[in-house]
């Protein structure tokens, strides 16, 4: 008996297991046609074997292929001994994680085996054995660009490479995955010429992160081998009556500041990523790189040097790269007229939308009085508006469209934290700030919720739209020779306050440090 299409929906809403999701695949041509779109909407390819048999089912079968929406490859590359040792300790420390994500792949791989069983029942075509040869690492790129081709509906694309990667995990030298079209592109593969390539091509990505970035470091290093060569070979080639300029030493070439040009096959087109709006990169090279000329309004990312006058440096170039982002510009609605019984332009030409909306810099070491010249930077950042013919270019200060901001540190003087709450309170759209509080003490982790909520409520009288407050407290001495968080963990925790409409108290959630909770507040304000 055939139920209604609601009907199948409501049963694979309640299935959790994914082998019980390949069950359901096979028991009528109504269920697999449901049960397939919520099999292999989420895919996660890390074992060279089931990855290779998974994409061989999905070449052979474009009707499964088309239902993949989000796709995770993880790839791991094998560098030794030394390597796994250090994974034997990872895995001590994160037994119960990991123990979970073996679950989770042992229950996808026996689902793939299952609902692949009577897979080619309509086609007839062929699936790989389970007992086939597993490809070598190298070999898969090309096999997993062939299974992406298929995919028409991917949107969430992550490429994660642990270890040294090397040439051979080029996934779009050959320019097969050019075409590809995602909304979400992760990746922390080595910045090189395919991935700039492949990037080059998307036109559809919003939301993206780059977990590597170079663009001159190797021509420096080469133009520096190359001065060199070039003194010692003027030397030998000097006769004796010759006057040689004295050269810089050997380790002036190579410590000199003077910064290298980009190579040219690592720089963006100022075509590519057209409608990149949110981008997470742990360097701020990477920022300076993608953001000017692109309508980026979430940035997440990380300062690179230690030393505060490269700091400052570094600032400077990142800001004038945030002053440089594209504000979107809306096209004004036509109004009717019903004299003229036609559409009639408005009185401007469109207006401007969007502005920089969240802003989350990261600091290897932070300082009270570097966190105040940060704060200050943020509040003179203005993004200029194109000039149109009807009307004068203008500027969009961050003051008017900044809702979340992090991390700054929350100084311990009062007189310097009434200061810091007096530039807080120029943001007049903020709802969420990340503060750091390592240097407090006694520590805000040990003295539990109400200390949170006190200092929650300090900030709240200077900037009453804040809902949300996030405190950092990095791990150290609570004065008792243990760590300054109440657990014991040296690596420090997320403590969130939270005011929600209707309730006088703030709700406290602790978490530990790279935790799913706060770290994504930045992205969905």
């Amino acid at each position: 008996m055939e139920l209604s299409l609601e009907a199948y929906r409501t049963i694979i809403k309640n299935v959790q297991s994914r082998s019980d999701l390949a069950t359901l695949c096979l028991v009528s041509r109504s269920f697999r046609r449901v049960a397939e779109r919520a099999l292999y909407n989420t895919l996660y390819m890390r074992e060279v074997d089931m990855t290779k048999k998974l994409c061989d089912a999905l070449v052979g079968q474009p009707r499964v292929a088309d239902w993949v929406e989000a796709l995770t490859i993880a790839v791991e590359e094998d560098d030794g001994g030394q390597e796994e040792e250090e994974e034997e300790e990872e895995y001590d420390e994160t037994e119960e994680d990991d123990q979970v994500d073996q679950d989770f792949r042992m229950d996808m791989a026996a689902a793939v085996a299952l609902s692949l069983q009577n897979v080619v029942e309509d086609s007839g075509a062929p699936v790989a054995s389970t007992s086939a040869r597993p490809e070598p690492q190298e070999n898969l790129w090309p096999v997993i660009s062939r299974a992406l081709q298929n995919m028409t509906r991917l949107r969430h694309l992550n490429i994660l490479v642990n270890g040294s990667p090397s040439s051979s995990y080029s996934y779009s030298g050959d320019g097969s995955l050019g075409w590809i079209l995602a909304n979400f592109f992760h990746t922390d593969m080595r910045w090189d010429e395919d991935l700039v390539k492949f990037l080059n091509s998307q036109v559809e990505i919003e939301d993206l992160f780059i977990g590597d970035y170079e663009e001159g470091e190797e021509e420096q290093e080469q133009d520096a081998a190359g001065q060199i060569e070039e003194v010692l070979r003027e030397e030998d080639e000097a006769g004796p009556g010759d006057t040689i300029p004295l050269p810089a030493s050997q380790s002036q070439i190579i410590s000199a500041p003077s910064r290298s040009r980009p190579r040219p096959e690592l720089l963006l087109s100022p075509s590519a990523l057209p409608h990149l709006t949110t981008l997470e990169c742990t360097f701020s090279e990477a920022a300076v790189a993608l953001v000017p000329s692109r309508p980026v309004s979430r940035l997440k990312t990380c300062f690179s040097r230690t030393d505060p006058v490269g700091k400052r440096e570094e600032m400077k170039i990142l800001f004038e790269a945030l002053g440089k982002a594209s504000p979107t510009i809306k096209p004004a609605a036509s109004t009717t007229s019903s004299r003229s019984g036609g559409n009639t332009r408005s009185g401007r030409e469109g207006r401007v939308a969007g502005g920089w909306r969240a802003l989350d810099i990261a600091d290897a070491d932070y300082h009270e009085d570097f966190a105040m010249e940060l704060l200050r930077a943020v509040v003179n950042v203005t993004l200029i508006v194109p000039r149109t013919r009807l009307g004068v270019g203008s500027g969009l200060s961050m003051k008017g469209t900044l809702r979340y901001l992090g991390t700054l540190v929350l100084p311990v003087g009062g007189n310097e934290r009434l200061l810091f709450y007096a530039l807080l309170m120029q943001f007049r759209r903020l709802c969420c700030v990340e503060l750091e509080v390592s240097a407090w003490s006694p520590s805000p982790t040990t003295l539990g919720p109400v200390a949170f909520r006190a200092l929650a409520n300090e900030l709240r009288l200077y900037c009453p739209g804040v809902s949300k407050v996030v405190f950092v407290a990095m791990g150290g001495d609570d004065g008792n020779g243990g760590s300054g968080s109440s657990n014991g963990m040296g690596i420090g925790e997320r403590t969130t306050v939270e005011y929600v409409v209707g309730e006088g108290v703030g709700r406290v959630e602790r978490e530990v440090m790279n935790g799913s909770g706060s770290e994504g507040f930045w992205r969905d304000v």
